[in-house]
């Protein structure tokens, strides 16, 4: 339990760096753009993010299990790797000509940078390097894009969405070398692609990228919708709470880095019940850590969103409750979609997320009208209750072990 404490507080300081540094990005831009501006950046922030999650193609779930199951690590990289850029040849053709402004051809540069950010940082996490992986994942390169803006104000030289753009090109660049770097310490050079192993990927790979689609897409969807139907200033109110209250989120990463590799590896082993215990304990640990740091963040929230943010802090404090008690709840209950995926159920783990994904929409038509922007935020709370509660009874029944908090985890742990 010691060096599992020990191994998770390292993880949660280095993505405790990365929301610190998305923190003072977040700051900084608030209190310099007018708001027409910084719902733009918000809308290409949520853009990227969902389409890096979606680009790397499901190629994530696909490298955790098969690094579990024993394959040769250069074979399964190179095969992978070989796989994802064949695919994004195929989807930049397609974001260059698309008709959306934001996405001019450097932001999909952008976009490439970040999806092979989120594959390599995978491999890593996958090799059970999770503290590389989260290095390389975003604590480097969110610090990097710190330090330059914070240079451009030094320098009196103007920030705007195109330099942000820039820069985040070039330190993208740098962590890809850095994280190769590591995976080739792990792996070697990579093999020679295998033309069979890639085709036996494929299956997988397909609906895997279109879960992560609907995954991602369903927690950015509710600031699309403002964008959609409401002012700038609700827009960028929301975005700054979904913003703030994501980065908390680092709780429910560490937890699931440490969890996903173990239930992978047990799954193959045939050793389920023997994790289980484990498994509940960091769930527990995440679920009261992301409560406490909840707790926090509404008691001074006046603070955070009223003077570091300069937003009105009411219109935003039951955006951010809504939230936080999403991301508690979710910490809580353990990462039972995931689990479902590495362990074969991936035609359910897309249906339900189908599923989270409409009835998410129906949910804001009905609750937006009323309530507004908070009225969205009890939407994603609301469904997010209720897939979490179904992924977990899901993962009772088809391994027979639970993923959720407890006090007295079974098996007599």
């Amino acid at each position: 339990m010691i060096n599992l404490l020990f191994k998770g507080a390292t993880l949660f300081s280095l993505r405790a760096s990365q929301s610190v540094f998305n923190f003072l990005i977040l700051v900084l831009f608030t209190n310099i753009l007018a708001d027409a501006p910084l719902a733009d950046l918000l809308l290409l922030l949520s853009l990227i993010t969902v389409g890096a999650r979606f680009a790397v193609f499901g190629l994530d779930v696909v490298l955790l299990k098969s690094y579990s199951s024993g394959a040769e690590p250069a074979a399964v990289f190179s095969s992978t790797l070989t796989g994802f850029l064949l695919l994004w040849c195929t989807l930049a053709l397609a974001l260059v000509f698309t008709p959306f402004d934001l996405l001019s051809p450097l932001a999909v540069l952008w976009l490439f940078l970040a999806s092979l950010q989120v594959f390599q940082s995978s491999t890593l996490l996958a090799l059970s390097r999770q503290g590389a992986g989260f290095l390389t994942g975003g604590a480097l390169s969110s610090g990097l894009v710190l330090a330059s803006l914070l240079a451009c104000l030094a320098l009196n030289i103007r920030i705007d969405l195109e330099l942000f753009i820039a820069i985040n090109i070039v330190v993208l660049a740098a962590n890809l070398l850095v994280a190769q770097w590591l995976i080739f310490q792990s792996t070697g050079l990579p093999d020679r692609p295998k033309l069979a192993l890639v085709k036996q990927l494929a299956p997988s790979t397909f609906i895997a990228a279109f879960t992560n689609l609907l995954l991602y897409t369903s927690s950015h969807i509710p600031l699309w919708f403002l964008v959609a139907f409401a002012s700038d200033t609700a827009v960028v109110n929301y975005g700054v709470a979904f913003r703030f209250t994501v980065a908390l989120g680092m709780v429910l990463e560490v937890s699931r880095a440490l969890i996903l590799p173990r239930f992978a590896q047990s799954l193959h082993q045939k050793t389920l019940p023997e994790a289980e215990p484990t498994i509940r304990q960091i769930s527990t640990l995440a679920a009261l850590v992301t409560a406490a740091l909840s707790l926090l963040v509404l008691q001074f929230s006046d603070l955070i969103f009223g003077e570091i943010f300069n937003r009105a802090g009411q219109p935003v404090f039951w955006v951010a409750f809504w939230l936080l008690a999403s991301q508690s709840l979710l910490a809580a209950l353990g990462p039972g979609h995931m689990a479902l995926r590495v362990g074969g159920q991936h035609t359910l783990a897309f249906g339900l997320s189908l599923g989270s994904t409409l009835a998410l929409g129906a949910a804001m038509f009905a609750l937006y009208p009323v309530n507004g922007p908070s009225g969205i935020a009890f939407a994603v709370f609301s469904t997010t209750l209720g897939f979490g509660l179904t992924h977990l009874a899901l993962v009772k029944h088809h391994f027979n072990i639970l993923t959720s908090f407890t006090l007295r985890p079974r098996h007599g742990a």
